[in-house]
């Protein structure tokens, strides 16, 4: 298949999806928005893929391609081409199809488990993933579930975790993505965000969780992506 992939910031590159991808075969394009890439037509691409980035969905005036970016997303929705959003794409996803974007109290940062509702069984996706999967938070934006969407997955913190609109368009809050090497370096840029989350020393406790679950979290990104991948072919034959 042609993947499109939007990189919206330096720190937030495809991570382990990149393995699903290249274990495939896929012919894949990366648009790497916040170091200059021009926001390529989606037209042609069997999937889009829409990465994180420490920007709000909002931030047009800063990022100006964000805008653009936002309406590319509700071409493609429009087009019924299958869309993978995650943490700033699910917000860009939810902002571009109506819903508001808010700021939380505090930040969810670190290794963290996602319920999944009942809505979610028969899900392609989340189905097989059971009552809950386990991922990695890093933010503090949240957004209202936009028109049609259907909600997949919550936290206690966050509800809007994981969403659906459609048969193959997807919203992910969390990053089910991350490798060591990204993680350290939203430690190392946004350390605000864990003391936030978990108090002063919360580098230390974001690192020794991680280096316990940071495995598991990468096999349920691989597993989860391939699924939506795999949907995606059987959609587009």
């Amino acid at each position: 298949m042609r993947i499109l992939v939007l990189q919206n910031h330096w720190t937030c590159p495809l991570g382990v999806y990149e393995d699903v991808l290249a274990a495939r075969g896929d012919d894949v394009t990366v648009a790497r928005l916040d170091g200059g890439d021009a926001l390529p037509d989606a037209a042609g691409y069997d999937a889009v893929v829409s990465l994180g980035g420490g920007q709000s969905a909002y931030d047009d005036h800063e990022f100006p391609w964000l805008a653009d970016e936002r309406q590319l997303i509700r071409d493609v929705v429009r087009d019924g081409t299958p869309f993978w959003g995650v943490c700033l794409g699910a917000q860009l996803l939810a902002v571009a199809l109506g819903a508001a974007l808010h700021r939380g109290e505090v930040p969810e940062g670190g290794p963290s488990e996602v319920r999944l509702l009942p809505t979610a069984a028969d899900d392609p996706i989340f189905g097989p993933e059971g009552e809950r999967f386990l991922t990695f938070q890093t933010h503090r934006d949240t957004f209202d579930l936009p028109p049609g969407a259907v909600l997949l997955g919550s936290t206690d913190l966050y509800p809007h975790q994981v969403f659906r609109v459609g048969d193959r368009v997807y919203g992910l809050q969390c990053h089910p993505e991350i490798t060591p090497a990204i993680v350290e370096s939203w430690i190392d840029g946004v350390p605000h965000v864990y003391e936030g989350a978990h108090g002063p020393d919360g580098a230390r406790i974001v690192r020794e969780a991680y280096a316990r679950d940071g495995e598991a979290i990468a096999e349920r990104g691989r597993v989860t992506f391939g699924r939506f991948l795999a949907l995606a072919e059987r959609l587009g034959a």
